[in-house]
């Protein structure tokens, strides 16, 4: 019996308004001919999206790669797509160790970043998710979604959970911030930001896999769409079974790379070692995916950045 987990509504992967996008490729490590070969994925997996051929262009320029696109594609899926590395993890999401998880929401709330050239509070950008209970009494606490905020707002926090120093000094050991692939599915254009915990006895990594295919089928509202279905060696079956137990009535993560493709809330023990992956993916999307996580991946790791124009 496999385990079907994601949201039942999800938002399509072309959503957008057509725009026009940049993402510039460099590589963190050194590697002849890494250009050409890199080029020559990125194509393929344009192709595999449906992307034309004339809807993008892509030049390489002082060991960079830039690609210019055209089309009506959410901005950070499209990011997640031409950069991925392809490393498939099952994690926890982090439960603070502060018994009222109120430092990591204080550092925020009284935090400033950069925007246009103009310090702001990071709650101007950040919209941070209450920690009381009062408030919202039918979250669990603490909630899994720290706050969200709209693409072109990403790189301002990103520098603030990257640099501050406080904020690290505060964070749990092994925890790191992630955000979700696609678009929050009741606000357009705003992204969950998440803590994960990354250290391997909580979840399940990459080397677990066994399998991974890609299913179509119809969801309980009669909507056909892809899951991608993933199946774990034994030591992995055994790894998602622990963590699952630990996670009850909490929520894991589903993550390829850094980017969270979708949170599902544990209502019990995960014991078959199988994962059905709805991650709001939109028609060919998943069997991208597949081809991402299995054999279409990049010689060297490069680090990605966007520019909406």
């Amino acid at each position: 019996m496999r385990i079907l987990i994601g949201l039942l509504i999800f938002l399509p992967l072309f959503s957008m308004a057509q725009e026009q996008q940049q993402i510039t490729l460099t590589p963190l490590t050194s590697q002849d001919g890494w250009a050409e070969k890199t080029i020559n994925v990125l194509k393929e997996r344009y192709q595999l999206l449906g992307v034309s051929p004339q809807s993008y262009s892509i030049k390489e320029s002082e060991d960079k790669i830039a690609v210019t696109i055209s089309a009506a594609l959410d901005p950070i899926s499209l990011l997640h797509i031409t950069s991925s590395k392809g490393i498939f993890r099952t994690l926890s999401v982090h439960k603070f160790d502060d018994p009222n998880g109120k430092r990591l929401y204080e550092a925020f709330s009284n935090a400033k970043v950069r925007k246009n050239d103009k310090l702001v509070d990071l709650t101007a950008v950040l919209k941070l998710n209450s920690y009381t209970l009062s408030e919202y009494k039918f979250r669990r606490y603490p909630p899994a979604v720290l706050g969200m905020t709209s693409a072109n707002n990403i790189p301002a926090v990103n520098k603030y959970l990257e640099t501050n120093t406080h904020l690290k000094s505060i964070l749990p050991p092994g925890s790191r911030f992630c955000w979700a692939r696609t678009e929050n599915r009741l606000h357009d254009d705003y992204y969950d930001l998440y803590l994960v915990d990354f250290t391997e006895e909580k979840g399940v990594l990459n080397e677990a896999l066994k399998d991974v295919s890609v299913t179509t089928k119809a969801n309980p509202f009669g909507r056909v769409r892809d899951l991608l279905s993933v199946t774990y060696d034994a030591k992995g079956k055994e790894s998602l079974k622990a963590a699952s137990s630990q996670n009850i009535e909490r929520e894991m993560v589903v993550l390829i790379d850094n980017y969270v493709m979708t949170a599902p809330l544990v209502k019990g023990p995960i014991e078959t070692g199988e994962l059905e992956i709805e991650g709001s993916f939109k028609p060919n999307e998943a069997a991208l995916y597949r081809r991402i996580i299995t054999d279409l991946q990049f010689p060297v790791e490069v680090k990605a950045t966007i520019v909406f124009q």
